[in-house]
This record gives structure tokens, C-alpha cells and sequence, in this order.
């Protein structure tokens, strides 16, 4: 059987298909738009240009669909749709202009999803998981391959740059903004109702698992500085942090190696390496696993077991 998950991001539309063998899956090709929606939200309000930008994407993705004998198709959307105050306008258009019913996630459940898809590639039994996405980022805390901590925080590499920087790179007063924001967040995490859990399973030096673009990029570059192998999936925090503070400086250098290695996230690089650099020394991580495999495999999974269950 062949299942399709498009994810409905605030920087990315993916379209994904994968090959169900029983309870097993493999990817067999992988579409994306580079739709930027969070681009397009202005006082909290995804603009009709931005609904019309998401259409266009989903119905680009439909019409290629149709070449494949596709079992079947869903569609979810993260904090793109789900965190801005027009959502129900949003949706209905998308299902009236495309005919996909979008499922929306909270940031809870996508934290949740992540670790569920982060399993079937790297399955660490314990410590923290990383999504660094356009519009949020989601941790969860794992002890034992159980989740005993999952939260959402609302700021995300594109969102990031939307609202503090006014060219491609954030020059250094931009920079202070950023971290001061990210820092905002962390505070309000550590200080809210899940301070206690956070101290009480947060382990020592957790192992952390990342998820996302942001967190590829990063093995991507670091992988090309230390001359690393291309399927090395780690990086520690110490690499980590000189890359980001080497890339702030916006020299010549800085914006070649983004150009050459990561062109179409030259927007959003800085900003979600700034979130992954606070939060990897927030929690005193040393190194970082980077995961193939996130929240799309991880809603995959779970449509296979409700489609199990309901047979």
C-alpha cells in the first residue's frame, strides 16, 4: 500500500510518499514548496495571498497525486494555520479550492508526533527532542521511550526573521532581538506549569534528538567544516556553538557557506540556530542526534494504527 502525508508548515510544504510492508514504511520520493506562510501573517492573520499561496502548493501536489496509484492521502497542518486567529476561514478555502480536508495538530500532539517519527530512525531511550519549525518549536522530554514532557514554544526560524529582521541576515542589533525573544520563551517554559516536570525528567546532560530543517542544516555544515562523513548524524554542542557564532558575523565567508550549502534556507538559517544554540545550553546538552524521520512519520504511524484498529 502506498499512504501520502503532506505537511502544512509555516516555511515548508512537503509531500511525502511512503510504501507500507505490514507495519514497516520506506519513503519513495518526497515533494516540497517553499511557501513561506509565515511570511504572510500580519497582526495574527494568514492574508488571502498566504491562503492562496498554500492552495496552490496542495493543488500542485494533487495533480501530481493523480500519476500514482496512491492508497491513501492526508493532510495536517502545524503552526502555519494553527496560530493565527483566522484558522476555520483558513481551512475552509483550502477544502473548497483543493478539496483536502487539513487535519490541524496542536503543538502538544506534533511534539509528540516528532519523537514517535524520531524512533524508527534513531530511537534514543532517553533524553530531550528538538523540532525547530517555521512557526514553533516543540520539545519533549523521553525517559524509557516514554514521553513525560511535550511542549510547544511559539517561535520558529521564519517567524523569527519575519518579525525582527529587515534584510536576508539579522545584522548584530537584530541578533540581540532574537536571543532576547528566544530567552523570553525559555523563561516562560521554566517558569509556567511544566517547570517542575522539566527539572524532574530532564536528565543530566540529556542526549538530544533533533527534528527539523534547521537541525539538518546544521549537520550539513558542520559535517563540511570537520570534514566529517556524509552520513555522520551528530554534531556536539560545542560545534554547534561556534558554527552559529561564526555564521552571525554575516562576513563574506559566513554568507558563502549558506549560499553553498543551504540556499533556501537563507532566511530562516540564523534565526533557528539561534533557537537550537540557546536551547542546546539551556539544558546543558553536549552533542545533538540528528533525525531522519519527524512528525510526518510520526502522524504516518498513527493513521496506520487507527486504520488497524478500525478493521
Amino acid at each position: 500500500m502506498k499512504y501520502a502525508v503532506i505537511d502544512i508548515g509555516s516555511n515548508t510544504i512537503r509531500l511525502c510518499v511512503y510504501q507500507i510492508e505490514e507495519t514497516q514504511f520506506h519513503l519513495l520520493f518526497s515533494e516540497k514548496a517553499m511557501a513561506g506562510l509565515a511570511g504572510y501573517v500580519k497582526k495574527g492573520i494568514l492574508s488571502p495571498a498566504g491562503i492562496q499561496r498554500a492552495c496552490a502548493a496542495l493543488t500542485r501536489f494533487k495533480e501530481l497525486l493523480t500519476q500514482f496509484d496512491i492508497d491513501h492521502i492526508f493532510a495536517f497542518a502545524t503552526a502555519s494555520l494553527r496560530n493565527i486567529t483566522n484558522t476555520e476561514e483558513a481551512l475552509r478555502q483550502i477544502h473548497a479550492q483543493t478539496g483536502f480536508s487539513v487535519d490541524l495538530i496542536s503543538g502538544r500532539e506534533e511534539a509528540i508526533l516528532d519523537y514517535r517519527g524520531s524512533l524508527h530512525d534513531q530511537g534514543l531511550p532517553s533524553g530531550l527532542l528538538v523540532d525547530i519549525g517555521g512557526g514553533s518549536t516543540e520539545l519533549a522530554v523521553f525517559e524509557q521511550e516514554q514521553i513525560r514532557l511535550a511542549e510547544s514554544l511559539p517561535i520558529g526560524s521564519l517567524s523569527l526573521h519575519t518579525q525582527y529582521v529587515r534584510k536576508f541576515l539579522p545584522n548584530a542589533e537584530e541578533q540581540n532581538r532574537i536571543r532576547k525573544k528566544i530567552q523570553q520563551e525559555w523563561n516562560r517554559l521554566k517558569d509556567g506549569e511544566s517547570a517542575s516536570r522539566l527539572s524532574e525528567f530532564l536528565p543530566h546532560e540529556p542526549e538530544i534528538c533533533g527534528v527539523g530543517g534547521t537541525v539538518r542544516a546544521a549537520l550539513k555544515l558542520i559535517n563540511t567544516d570537520y570534514r566529517l562523513p556524509y552520513d555522520n548524524r551528530q554534531f556536539t554542542a560545542r560545534q554547534l556553538h561556534t558554527l552559529t557564532e561564526e555564521l552571525c558575523l554575516r562576513n563574506k565567508e559566513a554568507r558563502t557557506r549558506i549560499l553553498r550549502h543551504c540556499p533556501d534556507r537563507v532566511h530562516t538559517i540564523l534565526p533557528g540556530l539561534l533557537i537550537l544554540d540557546t536551547l542546546v545550553q539551556k539544558t546543558g546538552g553536549r552533542r545533538v542526534t540528528v533525525s531522519r524521520f519527524g512528525v510526518r512519520e510520526g502522524y504516518l504511524c498513527k493513521q496506520l494504527e487507527m486504520s488497524k484498529e478500525s478493521q
